[in-house]
This record gives structure tokens, sequence and C-alpha cells, in this order.
């Protein structure tokens, strides 16, 4: 996965489809589809509501770096 930030101790990672949050120290990692269902998850339950919560803080900056890929692809 070529498109990647890194913030607060976590990496997301995005493609046409999905959003990968990764936290780099522990090796979790959960995707989600566009649409915020998860598709695979390696947090653990307690963890899930902050992960879900920075995925919704965090799409709409994924969007704006999709629109950015799509204008200069």
């Amino acid at each position: 996965m070529s498109n990647l930030l890194e913030a607060n101790g976590l990496r997301l990672g995005y493609t046409a489809r999905t959003v990968t949050v990764t936290e780099p120290a522990t090796g979790f990692k959960i995707v989600f589809n566009n649409d915020g269902t998860v598709r695979s998850n390696t947090f653990p339950s307690e963890s899930l509501p902050l992960v879900e919560g920075y995925f919704k803080r965090s799409y709409p900056f994924v969007e704006d770096a999709r629109e950015v890929d799509r204008e200069y692809a």
C-alpha cells in the first residue's frame, strides 16, 4: 500500500475500496470498507471503539487524498 500517513502512533493506508489502520508498535491491523464495515481485524475488542472513531475522523482526509490522487493520475 503506497498511500500512507502516520500520526499518533497509528499508520493509515488506503486503496480505492479500503482503509487500513495499523499500530506498528504492536502489529495490530484493521481493514475497513469505505462504508466503515470491518473486513478484517487483529485489534483487541476493547480497542475497537477507539479505532473505529479514528476511522470516522480520518475518512474525510482519505477522501480528499483520493481526489488528489485522481487529479494527478
